[in-house]
């Protein structure tokens, strides 16, 4: 089963539970006393798409990077496998199924962070901060200031 399967089914789940998210948050409109809480609950929601993605996306080059560091290495510890594609080295084998979960424990972690940081932008945002101060005051730019990264510069 390809990766790229797990990825997609993953996605159709998560799709309609946001659906469902979204009725939820539309039926709370109804209502004058829960209408803000609906409001709030459906930008979170729309907000962790991108996020998601961008987590992936920033995650991808490390993905990358172990797949052509295991192929490189698989290459060096059995080089016939290189013709033939096929191995029965177990070093190689070990080294190519502890890489396939170390990616995919990677791409799931980096996944429900971005969501989480998603959900947080969304709902301070809904509930009236300034987008710039939700940035700021998000888990990911705590992480990157506590990294050393004091100020992140922007375009005026």
């Amino acid at each position: 089963m390809p990766p790229t399967f797990i990825y997609f089914v993953a996605l159709l789940v998560w799709i309609p539970l946001a659906c469902l998210v979204w009725f939820s948050a539309g039926v709370m409109a109804l209502n004058r006393g829960t209408r803000r809480k609906g409001l709030a609950l459906a930008l979170a929601m729309a907000a962790t798409f991108p996020c998601v993605f961008l987590f992936q996306a920033a995650a991808a080059p490390l993905i990358a990077a172990m797949v052509v560091g295991v192929a490189w290495l698989s290459g060096i510890l059995d080089p016939a496998s290189t013709l033939t594609h096929v191995t029965t080295n177990g070093l190689v084998i070990a080294t190519i199924s502890g890489t396939v979960l170390l990616a995919f424990v990677t791409m799931l972690t980096v996944s429900i962070f971005g969501f989480f940081e998603g959900w947080l932008l969304g709902w301070r945002y809904a509930h009236g901060e300034r987008f710039r101060d939700v940035i700021e005051r998000g888990p990911t730019a705590g992480l990157l200031r506590r990294l050393g990264f004091r100020k992140l510069h922007h375009a005026s």
